[in-house]
């Protein structure tokens, strides 16, 4: 048995031990990958570092802080204000970490707990981030699209 088969075994077992921790993992890494392609999908069009500088509102410029980047709560915690300058922040934000963790629970339902899943959760961030960057700048990057549609043909190769 190969380390890959290994771990897609015990993946299961592991979650079957605990009620409900794979789905708490989904959502938690849904929410989690929502708020990074977020950033991303407003950064990288305009060739912006996606790691610097850290997260910022846009008004006033404020570093953000750990308890103002949690995944759709701090925009509901903060009314969808910045906390420190007031001005509102868009609810695409927490709409697009919502989508991410839908996405992230359905593809978690249809392959279970198991390496499909883990394979399967960055090609679903990629297309989200394909979708975004087209819906906000009405342009597709090429690479992009390739490395997407590569990334779908490799995950449902490893699928079979």
């Amino acid at each position: 048995m190969t380390a890959l088969q290994t771990a897609n075994t015990l993946a299961p077992v592991l979650f079957a031990q605990v009620p409900g921790l794979f789905t708490a993992l989904t959502v938690a890494l849904g929410a989690v990958m929502g708020s990074f392609l977020t950033c991303a999908a407003w950064r990288a069009p305009r060739g912006d570092s996606l790691w610097a500088p850290p997260s910022h509102c846009p008004h006033c410029g404020t570093t953000l802080g750990v308890a103002d980047l949690v995944p759709v709560l701090s925009w509901v915690a903060a009314r969808g204000r910045c906390r420190h300058c007031g001005v509102g922040v868009s609810a695409r934000y927490p709409l697009i970490e919502l989508a991410t963790v839908a996405l992230s629970v359905g593809l978690g339902a249809l392959t279970g707990a198991n390496l499909h899943y883990f394979g399967g959760l960055p090609v679903v961030g990629l297309w989200v981030f394909v979708a975004l960057v087209g819906l906000e700048h009405k342009r597709l990057a090429l690479k992009t699209l390739a490395v997407a549609v590569a990334a779908s043909a490799l995950w449902g190769w490893a699928l079979l």
